[in-house]
């Protein structure tokens, strides 16, 4: 968090309002996290770059060393499965903090990780495989 609060007050007052609009706490705590993850990421992928100008080609690259295990000064490795799994598969904080090892599972021999949604419903994400077998890289959401 030694990373928010060293931004210019410009930047550190604009993460600070965002972080107050969040509700509940585990918002707030879970949108600090992913702000702190990103900032030490653009500063060792892109040093020259202040956050307001970040752009949306900052964000993709950022997405995508994130989906796939490249993405340099994450704090621990399960920093990048939730990052991923927020961004690619549209999952809400509440249902990523409440996975278990038991929401891993084998559905047609893919792996999958189910998620309790609102109301109880129950879906799960997959990768999505492409015709030659090779892992392709949208995700998506299915019904249980």
């Amino acid at each position: 968090m030694d990373d928010v609060d060293a931004l210019p007050h410009a930047e550190w007052s604009a993460v600070a309002a965002w972080l107050k609009a969040g509700k509940a706490v585990t918002t707030r705590r879970a949108r600090l996290a992913d702000v702190a993850a990103f900032v030490r990421w653009l500063a060792a992928e892109a040093p020259d770059v202040q956050l307001p100008a970040v752009t949306e080609d900052h964000l993709t690259h950022y997405r995508d060393t994130i989906a796939t295990g490249t993405a340099r000064a994450a704090a621990h490795p399960a920093d990048a499965a939730a990052v991923a799994l927020l961004s690619v598969c549209a999952v809400r904080v509440s249902e990523l903090v409440s996975l278990t090892v038991g929401s891993v599972a084998i559905d047609a021999g893919h792996t999958v990780i189910l998620f309790r949604r609102k109301g109880g419903k129950v879906d799960q994400a997959a990768d999505h495989v492409t015709d030659s077998g090779q892992p392709g890289r949208r995700r998506r959401l299915v019904p249980v």
